[in-house]
């Protein structure tokens, strides 16, 4: 939705998954709207800011968490309605509650939304980098997996390091050498076997399946998703390579067709219906008898 190619598609995508949009705010996921484009972004989010704002506590924070905070902070400022709100006092106000925090999230708040760090917020800052990129493998992965790097990665970013920083190009480089058009699923891996060609992910399934569980809990990861069709982790690969600049990289670029192309045939990119289409569509295949010849 937010590719160059795909994204004149945007408004018919949210019609035809409108169920599955209209899931975001009952959830409070509203990570998600930093990262849809911005016309849908402001048709799902600014009817709710009114409710939002009465959700936030005495000392400036949703949830009395940094994370639901910046969440809730970002979403505002990608629908253009953060300024406008605290200039006019509608918004309680949290320096004071973050200033002496040094979490990833208070910091990046205090980096991207107020536009406002002491030298203390930026010793962290660089403490923090400097913590992560040890943590970073000669391949450029964290380990070993595009769930973990794209974590890392988009942290790494959010912080402030240069895209032309090494440790950026190394792990924008492994993710994008992770598009594999030839590696088979096992048999076990049931009637969706071979519709992940082209997609984003390192051969260990499992690992990928772990390091969301480890750092993507509010997706609730299933196992089948992670293992079978690998939408999941190309997903955010592809999401988090766009936002960078990446989307004319002819990995990107075939990643990024398998995935459109997997949903125009099926109309979804859940695991559970696609198998559902498929076990339908060989039920009506004619059986094949074969006669032997006397």
């Amino acid at each position: 939705m937010i590719s160059e190619k795909y994204s004149a598609l945007a408004e018919q995508f949210y019609k035809a998954q409108k169920a599955d949009f209209d899931k975001i705010l009952p959830s409070k996921s509203y990570f998600l709207i930093r990262d849809l484009p911005v016309t849908l972004s402001c048709k799902i989010f600014l009817p709710e800011i009114p409710n939002i704002l009465l959700q936030q506590k005495n000392n400036g924070l949703w949830a009395n968490s940094t994370r639901a905070t910046y969440d809730v902070l970002s979403a505002l400022k990608h629908v253009n309605s953060l300024g406008n709100l605290a200039s006019n006092e509608k918004m309680k106000n949290l320096k004071d509650t973050i200033g002496s925090r040094y979490d990833y999230d208070s910091l990046v708040i205090k980096l991207k939304i107020l536009g406002q760090t002491s030298s203390s917020d930026i010793a962290e800052i660089n403490k923090l980098l400097e913590d992560m990129r040890k943590l970073q493998s000669e391949d450029g992965s964290w380990e070993d997996t595009v769930v973990a790097t794209v974590h890392y990665l988009e942290r790494l970013v959010n912080l402030g390091l240069p895209l032309d920083d090494g440790s950026v190009k190394k792990a924008a480089l492994f993710l994008t050498e992770q598009l594999d058009t030839n590696w088979r699923r096992l048999k076990n891996y049931g009637k969706t076997r071979g519709l992940g060609r082209n997609d984003l992910s390192v051969k260990s399934r499992a690992l990928e399946f772990e390091a969301a569980k480890k750092y993507k809990p509010e997706f609730d990861p299933a196992s089948i998703c992670f293992k079978r069709l690998g939408i999941m982790q190309t997903s955010l690969c592809l999401k988090l390579l766009l936002q960078l600049g990446y989307e004319h990289d002819e990995p990107v670029k075939s990643a990024l067709d398998n995935t459109y192309a997997i949903y125009k045939k099926y109309n979804s990119l859940c695991y559970f219906k696609i198998k559902n289409r498929l076990v339908a569509e060989q039920k009506k295949m004619p059986k094949v008898r074969y006669r032997l010849d006397p």
